[in-house]
């Protein structure tokens, strides 16, 4: 490989193994437990177009909502289901809504308008 494909996989190994131990803290948080027992978590959204990609919003809507408090020192904020991933795969509509939310960062174009209808609004 080159150098520059070189740098680019390891920035991509450090930001998996970032999105990794966020998850393991998370799962931890949430299920109990330590580190060296705690699940490698995906989730895959399946194609079937616009259906796929609302179903998916629906989804992680409901994996987004707090179930864990902050742990009792306060070190911690609240933990969320979608926390735990650390792997999200997508085909056709699925990978429409995983691109849009990943891309996207903590704006969720799908959920935050007026009309919810309104894609990207």
């Amino acid at each position: 490989m080159s150098a520059p494909e070189d740098a680019w996989v390891k920035v991509e190994q450090e930001a998996a193994a970032t999105r990794i131990k966020m998850a393991e803290d998370a799962c931890m948080q949430l299920l109990g437990g330590d580190r060296e027992h705690m699940p490698k978590i995906g989730i895959c959204l399946s194609g079937g177009g616009w259906r796929a990609m609302t179903s998916g919003c629906a989804l992680f809507d409901a994996l987004a909502v707090p179930v864990a408090g902050p742990t009792k020192d306060g070190s911690a904020k609240p933990s969320k289901p979608l926390d735990c991933f650390s792997h999200a795969f997508g085909l056709s509509g699925g990978s429409w809504m995983l691109f849009n939310t990943l891309a996207g960062g903590d704006y969720n174009s799908f959920h935050r308008s007026a009309n919810p209808w309104l894609y990207g609004a």
